[in-house]
């Protein structure tokens, strides 16, 4: 990570290694999901299993919320147990509690990441290591998927989550030999009402696929899901991030919208593409799932460079057009005639929502993290990880509806809704982005003159 300076290169690799196995297990599932709803009858439980990964991970970021560092092996070793479940449910029902107990774990490793680059990577060195991590994606993006289908025809999907479970066990070796107990923090809403608020807001989220099928399903599932968020954020309304003294609240609000806009975008984009795609030819699920991880690893990779990072800021209307570009690539695989010219529709559109995610990730966390004051050291991880799991969570809940629906035209106009949220959030988050370029550019130039002095 060159000139990155970060407390022990072991921790290093533990944070690289954590990001790895959670990339890994959603890149390689992605190709599975119509399989396993095939063989387990998942039936009014897809939307349920699509969402509750997600969703499960809100309770790991609530607990990351005090002793972060030992959140990091306690994460990976929940992971673990709950891949191990994944692999030996024998029911649909059994496999959704499982994926609870996999997403519990990595809520809690992916929060100490977080947690970790806000307190041991300097300010000017974050893009860079947001960048590295991104790009990790990389490596499970070309594997993963295809790995996934070699598991498949030669044992079964169950096996994937074998190899997931031990992969995630060797990241909990590793994270409990880096990692040590880190300080707690304190929040004046108890943490019995937290968990209280999650809960119910969970079981909401967890019942809405349950509406039945058809347009008014979705609607219905839509607003479930909703009141379930908004019960789940309620949890988290005491550990907002304070920003730094003269910085409206609402200059954070409008970038943390963004970033959850920007992963549920890719994540619909992905899942829909991949729906869609297996009902014409299943094996190219695996290239237009790979397509889009290693187009957002490429874009992440190239975040980790000043200049692009400048050139991106200052002309961010022209990224904010890769979600239109996405949400048309979409909706000419729906119209137009020709299996590879669906295909290559789809491939685009994923390639055009990675390339979105990849570019405006690092920016704003890096962005985010310059604004916050120093009394919520703590507050800001975990609020981005809630922001990172709240809109992709009500996303993938009626994305999963909308499939088991079938519903095509539903997913199209859900698509096209996030890609026009995407440009307006991405276009109102320029103001904060500028002057952060503004600030680290002011500040290296200045360290280098003191350097030269």
């Amino acid at each position: 990570m060159g000139r990155v300076r970060v407390a022990g290169r072991l921790r290093v690799v533990s944070l690289v290694a954590v990001v790895f196995v959670t990339a890994f297990d959603g890149l390689a599932l992605s190709t599975l999901v119509p399989q396993i709803a095939v063989d387990l009858h998942l039936g009014g439980l897809y939307g349920a299993f699509t969402a509750v990964y997600a969703l499960a991970q809100l309770f790991g970021a609530l607990f990351v919320y005090g002793r972060v560092r030992s959140a990091l092996p306690l994460g990976a070793a929940l992971f673990c147990l709950g891949a191990a479940g994944c692999a030996v449910s024998p029911t649909a029902l059994c496999l959704v509690c499982a994926r609870f107990v996999q997403g519990v774990g990595g809520g809690l490793a992916v929060g100490g990441v977080y947690a970790s680059i806000d307190r041991d990577v300097d300010e000017g060195d974050r893009p860079v290591v947001f960048a590295v991590l991104a790009s990790v994606w990389v490596v499970p993006s070309i594997i993963g998927p295809g790995l996934a289908q070699l598991v498949m025809v030669a044992w079964s999907w169950r096996a994937l989550f074998l190899v997931t479970a031990v992969v995630a066990a060797a990241c909990a070796a590793l994270l409990a030999r880096a990692s040590q107990p880190g300080e707690g923090t304190t929040s004046a809403l108890p943490l019995g009402t937290r968990v209280v608020l999650m809960t119910v807001g969970a079981l909401s989220v967890a019942t809405a696929p349950f509406a039945g099928r058809g347009p008014v399903a979705v609607v219905l599932v839509a607003l479930v899901t909703l009141t379930g968020l908004v019960l789940i954020y309620r949890a988290f309304t005491l550990v907002r991030p304070v920003p730094v003294p003269g910085t409206p609240v609402r200059t954070l609000a409008t970038p943390l919208l963004c970033r959850g806009v920007a992963q549920a975008l890719y994540g619909g984009a992905e899942g829909a593409g991949a729906w869609y795609v297996h009902g014409i030819r299943p094996g190219a699920t695996f290239l237009v799932v790979t397509t889009g991880a290693c187009v957002w690893a490429a874009a992440s990779w190239a975040q980790s460079r000043d200049a692009l990072r400048s050139w991106v800021i200052r002309n961010g209307f022209a990224v904010g057009l890769l979600p239109v570009v996405s949400v048309a690539a979409f909706t000419s695989a729906v119209l137009l005639g020709g299996t590879d010219v669906k295909i290559l529709s789809l491939c685009a559109c994923t390639a055009a929502a990675g390339a979105f995610v990849g570019v405006v990730e690092p920016i704003i966390s890096s962005a985010l993290f310059s604004q916050r004051a120093p009394e919520s050291s703590t507050a800001l991880p975990v609020v981005i990880q809630v922001d990172d799991l709240l809109v992709p969570g009500v996303v993938v809940a009626v994305l999963g509806t909308a499939m088991g629906s079938a519903a095509t035209h539903a997913l199209l106009a859900l698509l096209a809704g996030l890609g026009l949220l995407a440009l307006v959030t991405w276009t109102a988050s320029g103001g904060l982005t500028r002057h952060w370029l503004h600030h680290t550019t002011r500040g290296r130039r200045r360290a280098d003159g003191e350097a030269g002095g």
